[in-house]
């Protein structure tokens, strides 16, 4: 597939590649935004759960379009990858560092949150912030 990839990305460069991945990450975002404002109408929904209750095999056309634009936005991005000579293991190091850096915001953010609420709650009965009365 490295090969494959190369030959693509080499035959149109890479510049016009990566603009090629900005209008098709653009398109995943619409197909998502798509999919989750259709969780909000009502004549959707209804049409969803009478596909559902009388066709056998039901299929989310939302969640279909969606995989088709991650594999269009997949596929340039692993031409760019392969053109950069870039490992899959560096990415996956890289990403894991990102991942654990967010997921440490979130539990800064969580905690703050759950201090504030100590906080109002101890405010609203009379003690101090500590919990002491």
């Amino acid at each position: 597939m490295r090969n494959k990839l190369l030959k693509i990305v080499n035959h149109y460069g890479i510049r016009k590649q990566t603009k090629y991945l900005m209008s098709e990450i653009y398109e995943l975002v619409e197909a998502i935004v798509e999919k989750e404002e259709s969780k909000k109408d009502a004549i959707k929904n209804m049409c969803d759960i009478l596909r559902r209750a009388f066709l056998t095999e039901y299929k989310d056309i939302y969640k279909d379009h969606i995989a088709e634009e991650i594999s269009d936005c997949y596929v340039l991005i692993e031409q760019i990858r392969n053109y950069y000579n870039i490992s899959i293991s560096d990415l996956k190091e890289i990403m894991t560092l990102k991942i654990d850096r967010q997921l440490m915001r979130i539990n800064a953010e969580e905690s703050g949150k759950m201090l504030d609420e100590i906080t109002r709650y101890a405010k609203e009965h009379g003690g101090n912030e500590n919990g002491n009365n």
